[in-house]
């Protein structure tokens, strides 16, 4: 933005004269003595420099100042703007809340799945565990069908007359049953000593 008047003298190789409607920011001629200054802004204006100013807005209102420079220069300017800020403003507070809600529901979500997964796992660990006791269970019941058998054969065979056999039978079946007790007693002192 040009701080010359309405006017800017056109360059035609010579030097331009300064026009009374030329604006120079008082802080260019500090240090400058008073004679000379008007010597200054024809060698400014000479070598075709222009002063700018720029100046940048954010996207805050502006100040009161500002405001009323513009409400001035075209009324109701400054109503306008407070109220685009307004506006600005609640998009901005609409879009954070819709990021917000989003992550909510993200989080919700993956809540909702970790909670479904730990469901899933315990259910799937009951139903393991369930079918492993079944097993063991039947097994027992086997094995001491199985025991009883050998122990009614052994008592049989004694009667009829076969007294090795029938011992020997009977010692089986003391054998299987120690074998059983001993087996399960080592497997609970080795998940004791993991725990």
């Amino acid at each position: 933005m040009s701080n010359r008047g309405s006017e800017t003298p056109e360059a035609d190789g010579d030097a331009a004269e300064p026009t009374n409607d030329l604006i120079f920011p008082a802080e260019i001629f500090e240090g400058i003595p008073e004679d000379e200054r008007e010597a200054f802004s024809r060698k400014l204006i000479a070598f075709g420099l222009q002063i700018t100013r720029e100046e940048h807005y954010s996207s805050e209102p502006p100040s009161h100042e500002e405001a009323a420079g513009w409400n001035a220069l075209v009324p109701g300017t400054a109503e306008r703007i407070f109220h685009r800020y307004e506006e600005l403003e609640i998009k901005r507070l609409e879009a954070s809340d819709r990021v917000l809600d989003i992550a909510e529901a993200n989080l919700r979500t993956d809540h909702e799945l970790q909670r479904k997964q730990h469901e899933d796992f315990v259910d799937l660990t009951k139903a393991e565990l369930k079918n492993s006791a079944d097993e063991v269970n039947k097994g027992q019941n086997f094995a001491f069908i199985v025991v009883c058998l050998i122990v009614v054969g052994g008592f049989v065979m004694i009667h009829l007359g076969h007294d090795a056999g029938g011992i020997a039978s009977l010692l089986v079946a003391a054998a299987s049953v120690a074998g059983i007790f001993l087996s399960q007693y080592h497997r609970n002192r080795r998940a004791a000593s993991r725990s």
